[in-house]
């Protein structure tokens, strides 16, 4: 998360740290303190007098304020410990870390597109492209690499072993000394671990490892993601609801057909039995009175209809449905989702 900022955040230091060069608490002038953000930030220490240089600032981390004294983290952003003094100027300026935290929160990835679809073996691998991402700051171009669940670490999974029906997310990795781009997959939704040499790293999608130990095939492009349809396999079967009218909202579980991150599916409706009503859907815990329509009769007064499109779901990967007028048997399907990963 980026730092907290303020305008004229500008002081000099009444109470050097002890020692001058390692201490960790200096003290500004009485009353500057509150000109400062809410820690943690980066400022800026050189001498009165002089334009900050690398022969003559340090970057510190403010970690906490009390009133007026700073609690400091010493030598921050590759710059040299030096006696901070009485009389030295300190500011929150603009810094290296300023930027990168701007273009980290950009997270730039252009034609994004991860799949099973162009593996060379599917049921294993995930291949990625893009023609440019941001991982940290560091822009990535023309990036093709496939991440291998029955490799380890590099291109392959982080830690562990493949388990069955469960979620993996895909991750971009980066060696800045190599300038190396890797794919990486992990059970670990957030803090995935990384190789040695790879310290940056950004989830670009996920995918299903099957009961049968198989990747459940997709297609994504961008953040939205579609399943691709093997006929006749029942491995690969995504219904939430089978036949089943609902009078009053019930709750459907789909944490099986979308990842834990996507809090949006796409899904396909069909009403099979009965010439009105529709299908309504929310998300589970929203307490919405009656929700969207995913089937409806539209007037058309027909035996069998079908629709679909993207419809909120709750943390947890549920959606509450209900049905109305005639209707005594429907089918909800779900055909992808939307991965928040741009």
């Amino acid at each position: 998360m980026p730092d907290a900022h303020t305008n004229f955040a500008y002081s000099t230091v009444v109470a050097a740290p002890s020692p001058a060069d390692t201490g960790t608490s200096l003290v500004v002038q009485t009353g500057d303190g509150a000109k400062f953000p809410t820690p943690p930030f980066n400022v800026t220490v050189w001498p009165v007098g002089d334009q900050p240089l690398t022969t003559n600032a340090e970057i510190v981390r403010v970690t906490a304020i009390s009133v007026d004294t700073f609690t400091i983290t010493r030598t921050q952003e590759g710059t040299t410990a030096r006696a901070i003094l009485v009389g030295d100027q300190i500011a929150a300026t603009i810094t290296a870390k300023t930027l990168t935290d701007i273009e980290t929160a950009i997270r730039k990835a252009a034609n994004l597109k991860v799949g099973t679809d162009n593996a060379a073996a599917p049921a294993n691998q995930v291949r990625i492209t893009v023609d440019e991402a941001t991982i940290f700051g560091t822009v990535l171009s023309s990036v093709d690499v496939t991440a291998d669940i029955t490799v380890s670490g590099v291109n392959g999974l982080d830690v562990g072993v493949r388990a069955a029906s469960t979620w993996y997310a895909v991750y971009l990795i980066f060696n800045p000394v190599t300038n190396t781009v890797a794919g990486l997959l992990s059970a670990n939704f957030t803090t995935p671990t990384l190789p040695t040499g790879y310290p940056k790293s950004r989830r670009v999608g996920s995918v299903r490892n099957d009961n049968a130990n198989v990747f459940v095939p997709f297609r994504q492009v961008g953040d939205r993601a579609r399943f691709l349809d093997l006929v006749g396999d029942a491995n690969h079967q995504r219904i939430l609801a089978n036949g089943a009218a609902a009078a009053a909202f019930t709750t459907l579980t789909g944490s099986t057909f979308i990842p834990p991150k996507s809090l949006r599916a796409i899904l396909a409706g069909i009403a099979i039995s009965g010439t009105s009503g529709n299908v309504w859907l929310r998300p589970t815990g929203s307490g919405v009175p009656n929700g969207d329509i995913l089937v409806g009769t539209g007037g058309a007064g027909l035996s069998t209809r079908s629709a679909h499109g993207e419809f909120d779901v709750s943390t947890g990967q549920q959606i509450d449905y209900r049905t109305d007028g005639s209707l005594t048997s429907i089918y909800i399907d779900v055909v992808g989702y939307l991965d928040p990963v741009l």
